[in-house]
């Protein structure tokens, strides 16, 4: 999969990121209404799907 530089934005109680609408197209994200975020060691942020109601919740190709 190809890697993508995203501008990133801070402050207060949040950090936002920008998620390019090509790479939610390439992986069907586009009914996605939740994700799981987690810590990916040592300098990461594993981002995926919650719930698509066309799957199973535990079943995520993008894993």
């Amino acid at each position: 999969m190809t890697k993508r530089i995203v501008k990133v934005s801070g402050g207060g109680s949040c950090f936002r990121i920008v998620i390019p609408i090509s790479l939610i197209a390439e992986l069907n994200w586009g009914d996605v209404k939740h994700v799981v975020i987690e810590g990916f060691e040592p300098h990461g942020i594993k981002i995926r799907r919650l719930f698509d109601e066309k799957k199973d919740e535990g079943n995520n190709s993008g894993d």
